[in-house]
């Protein structure tokens, strides 16, 4: 609580001065209380904007969550950027041929003609098998849908050639054979219920 002190002596005032000069001290306390409330409002608000500018004082006085001002937006790409960003996948999945599937089975006849041998699997009804170089195979009654995976035992590229036996036989010849260009390397061939069949 504020005293007022009056440092002349009642004696030498007039009631009616007395009440007038206290009257103006009170008035002078009073602006200074309120020119130091000010003050250290203007502080506070001085001191978070330094600290934190994004900052926005008038959502805070209107109760709002404080607004994020000087955001950046976010960084765009030219045309150009945004096309090499992109994943490329080398090996796309094409439809490479139609076998017709015989009682829902087809029968794959695998041809190798490179000098290495090639491990192969039928996903879900074969282990690892291999075979040797220059040589071939047949599986036959494979249900559909099927995929067949094989690869080089000395990981070398695959170029494969797909081709139907006859059209009644449900049978598809797959020839594979040396290569150095990455973008020819093939290593699964996947025939699905309707006789389609994707190489990839």
């Amino acid at each position: 609580m504020t005293r007022l002190f009056c440092h002349r002596s009642p004696r030498s005032i007039a009631p009616k001065s007395l009440l007038v000069y206290c009257s103006r001290q009170l008035s002078q306390v009073v602006l200074g209380s309120l020119s130091l409330l000010l003050l250290s409002e203007a502080l506070a608000t001085g001191l978070t904007q330094r600290f934190n500018p994004r900052f926005n004082p008038l959502s805070a006085e209107q109760g709002a969550h404080p607004i994020l001002t000087n955001a950046v937006p976010p960084p765009t790409l030219s045309p150009a950027l945004q096309l090499a960003a992109e994943p490329v996948n080398a090996a796309v999945e094409q439809v490479a041929l139609y076998v017709r599937p015989a009682g829902g089975k087809v029968n794959i006849r695998f041809i190798n003609e490179t000098g290495a041998a090639i491990n192969y699997e039928v996903i879900g009804e074969t282990q690892y098998r291999t075979l040797a170089g220059r040589s071939q195979m047949l599986l036959e009654n494979l249900p559909v849908p099927t995929t067949f995976t094989f690869r080089r035992a000395d990981f070398g590229l695959l170029q494969v050639s797909l081709q139907e036996d006859t059209p009644a036989s449900g049978t598809l010849t797959v020839r594979v054979r040396e290569t150095l260009d990455f973008a020819l390397d093939r290593t699964t061939i996947h025939v699905d219920p309707s006789g389609d069949v994707s190489l990839n």
